[in-house]
């Protein structure tokens, strides 16, 4: 270890940065950009994991029942099933960006925050996606 501590810069001894510093640095470089990428791809795949846990059990009724899809793979049931809560996120969005929906997004927000128990998990929830949401790419409020 006497050429980390030896004090002798990377540039011939002209910096005054060691090694063992320079080292350090891109060390810490390299976690700053790694962690938040690994944490992100772990809440991601929670999160796909935890759909899919829900929409199986539809996928699975709806092929038992209706025979839609029995010959194809669960994988393709699942996916359709994906697609088909997009599309009513896509829904929902529509009928809260009229007019109308924003009296209906109170009230739904209302009547969601009088369940006792679910109230203030449902309302936590709600300010944090509104406070996500709020801050877009162009740093534009979303209304």
């Amino acid at each position: 270890m006497v050429l980390l501590s030896s004090g002798q810069g990377l540039g011939g001894g002209d910096s005054g940065t060691t090694v063992s510093s320079k080292l350090r640095r891109i060390f810490l470089a390299g976690a700053a950009l790694t962690i938040p990428l690994l944490i992100t791809v772990m809440v991601l795949a929670f999160v796909v994991n935890f759909i899919l846990q829900a929409i199986n059990p539809v996928a699975a009724f709806v092929t038992a029942e209706f025979g839609v899809g029995a010959d194809r793979p669960a994988y393709v049931m699942e996916l359709l099933a994906v697609l088909t809560l997009v599309v009513l996120m896509f829904v929902v969005g529509l009928v809260a960006e009229t007019r109308s929906g924003d009296g209906l997004e109170r009230v739904f927000d209302r009547a969601m925050a009088r369940i006792p128990g679910i109230g203030s998990l449902y309302t936590s929830f709600n300010e944090m996606t509104n406070i996500l949401l709020s801050n877009d790419a162009d740093g534009d409020r979303i209304e």
